[in-house]
C-alpha cells in the first residue's frame, strides 16, 4: 500500500512523464548495484574462501564501474529529478538505524537480566477522580476499597454551588472515603488532579497509585460521542506518569 501510495504521487508530481521518471530509475538501479558489489567485496574479505582474490577483483571493478555512473547521473540529473532518490535514500537507511536502535533499547529494557531491584510496593494509594454523584461513583469506590485501605475520591471544584451539593451527597451516601476538594481557579480539571497525584507520588516515594475511574458505558458505541471524554484524557496523562496505574470501572447503562 506504501508503494503504491508513493508511486501514485510521483506521477501526481511529474504529471505522468515517464521520461522524467527515468533519472530517478537510474539512481535507484545503481545505487543498488553499488551496494551490492561493495557488499560482495565485504564479503570476501570477511569469509575468505576458494577463488576469493577473483572474486573481490570482479566485485570490486564492479563496485568502482557503478559508483562511477551513479555519480555521473546524479551531477547530470540532479535538478531533473534525482535529487528526490538522493535525499531520500538517505534519509530511510538514517530512520531504519534509528528504528533499529529503538527496538534494541526496548529489548535491552525489558530483559530479566536488567532486573536489579525486585522489592514490593511499600503503600499502595487508590485515587478516584469523580465528577459527580451517581451509581457509577458508587461502584468505582467500592471496587477502590477492595483494592487498598488509603482511598480517597477527588472532585475539582469549578462551580461553589454545585460542589456544595456533591458534598451533600457524597455524605449522605456514607462511602467510607474522604472526598478531597481541589480548587481550579482556571476551570480545568486535569491539572489540579495531577498535581495532587504528584503530591502522592512524593510522600510514597516507594509506593504504587492507583486512579479508579467511573465509567458508564452507553449501549451504542456512537453515544459515546455524545458525552464527555475526561476519563478518556486522564487516561492518556497518566500512562506517562512512572508508578501511577489507571483502571475503569463501567457502569453499563440498559434502555
Amino acid at each position: 500500500m506504501s508503494l503504491q501510495l508513493l508511486s501514485a504521487l510521483l506521477i501526481v508530481i511529474f504529471r505522468g512523464d515517464t521520461h522524467s521518471l527515468i533519472p530517478l530509475y537510474a539512481v535507484g538501479v545503481f545505487t543498488a548495484f553499488t551496494l551490492s558489489q561493495a557488499g560482495m567485496v565485504k564479503h570476501w574479505l570477511a569469509y575468505k574462501g576458494d577463488g576469493w582474490i577473483k572474486g573481490i577483483l570482479i566485485n570490486a571493478v564492479g563496485t568502482v564501474t557503478t559508483a562511477v555512473v551513479l555519480m555521473i547521473i546524479a551531477v547530470e540529473k540532479f535538478t531533473h529529478g534525482a535529487w528526490i532518490v538522493l535525499i531520500a535514500i538517505p534519509a530511510l537507511v538514517l530512520l531504519t538505524k534509528k528504528i533499529h536502535s529503538h527496538y534494541l533499547s526496548m529489548a535491552a529494557q525489558l530483559s530479566l537480566q536488567c532486573v536489579t531491584d525486585s522489592k514490593e510496593y511499600e503503600h499502595h494509594s487508590v485515587i478516584v477522580p469523580i465528577s459527580g454523584m451517581q451509581r457509577a461513583v458508587i461502584g468505582a469506590i467500592k471496587y477502590a476499597k477492595a483494592l487498598s485501605d488509603d482511598v480517597a475520591a477527588i472532585y475539582v471544584c469549578i462551580d461553589p454551588v454545585e460542589t456544595e451539593k456533591v458534598k451533600e451527597k457524597w455524605d449522605k451516601a456514607c462511602m467510607g472515603a474522604p472526598l478531597i476538594i481541589l480548587d481550579s481557579p482556571y476551570r480545568s480539571v486535569i491539572e489540579p488532579l495531577v498535581d495532587y497525584i504528584d503530591e502522592v507520588r512524593n510522600r510514597y516515594k516507594d509506593g504504587v497509585i492507583t486512579v479508579v475511574l467511573p465509567e458508564f458505558v452507553p449501549l451504542k458505541w456512537w453515544h459515546h460521542l455524545l458525552h464527555n471524554q475526561t476519563a478518556l484524557f486522564i487516561k492518556g496523562v497518566l500512562l506517562f506518569k512512572k508508578g501511577v496505574v489507571s483502571t475503569s470501572v463501567p457502569f453499563h447503562l440498559r434502555k
